[in-house]
């Protein structure tokens, strides 16, 4: 009985996850920061085709491989907790970074989205249990 115990919670721990900054996850960690940073090299090669960007403009070019970088670090962790498959998250990683400050900026509205919709649902929630109750007493006073 103590080996079966012992093995499965040998199981647990290999199953379990340990976190983004444990040194497992750092090796995909970093591919997907460099596939995230190639797309926003591409995104800033279409700014220099568009005019838009000066092709010797390394400030900007840095700039934004930042930004990609980070925003395809989100876009990682995100997929990553909720199990999607590894092609499917190399994929939006990549066009994460090539949306950089966009892709962060849905992502912020989709935080914000989320957010309202929970204090409206405690707000409706609240209004229905403060009802319930003044319904309640009235019956009580009768």
């Amino acid at each position: 009985m103590t080996d079966e115990v012992e093995m499965a919670k040998a199981a647990v721990d290999v199953v379990k996850d340990s976190g983004p900054f444990s040194a497992k996850n750092l090796v995909p960690t970093l591919w997907m920061v460099a596939i995230a940073m190639i797309g926003g090299a591409v995104n800033f090669y279409q700014k220099v085709k568009a005019g838009k960007a000066r092709s010797i403009n390394f400030t900007e070019l840095i700039g934004e491989m930042v930004t990609s970088a980070f925003a395809g670090l989100i876009c990682f962790w995100i997929c990553k907790s909720y199990g999607v498959n590894e092609y499917l998250t190399a994929a939006g990683v990549a066009i994460s970074g090539h949306m950089a400050a966009r892709a962060i900026f849905l992502m912020e509205q989709l935080v914000e989205d989320r957010a309202n919709l929970l204090v409206r649902t405690a707000r409706s929630d609240a209004l229905q249990e403060g009802h319930a109750a003044g319904v309640a007493e009235e019956k009580a006073r009768q």
